[in-house]
């Protein structure tokens, strides 16, 4: 984990993910670069967010479908066998 950037009241760091993925009954362990942890003490800019001191985790990465047994005669022609998801999950120290 590095740190990416600090100012008044946050910090960003970069970081490695590493966990294992479930698609269809199939697991498989992936690893995710560069993802993003961001954390933001509260303020009155942070509060239209939502209350509380805030954490931030951004990430983008590619599955391949066929990695997790997911064919289908169609998707070579039609769909990509790989995919890009982006997450950006925040949380807070205060419950909704």
């Amino acid at each position: 984990m590095v740190e990416v950037k600090r100012g008044d009241g946050f910090s960003t760091w970069s970081l490695t993910l590493v966990g294992d993925m479930s698609l269809r009954g199939e697991t498989r362990t992936i690893r995710v670069e560069g993802a993003k942890l961001s954390f933001l003490k509260a303020s009155e800019k942070t509060a239209k967010i939502a209350e509380g001191d805030l954490c931030f985790l951004k990430c983008s990465y590619q599955v391949r479908m066929s990695d997790f047994g997911i064919h289908h005669k169609d998707v070579p022609g039609k769909v990509s066998d790989e995919i890009e998801l982006s997450q950006m999950p925040r949380m807070s120290t205060i419950q909704p």
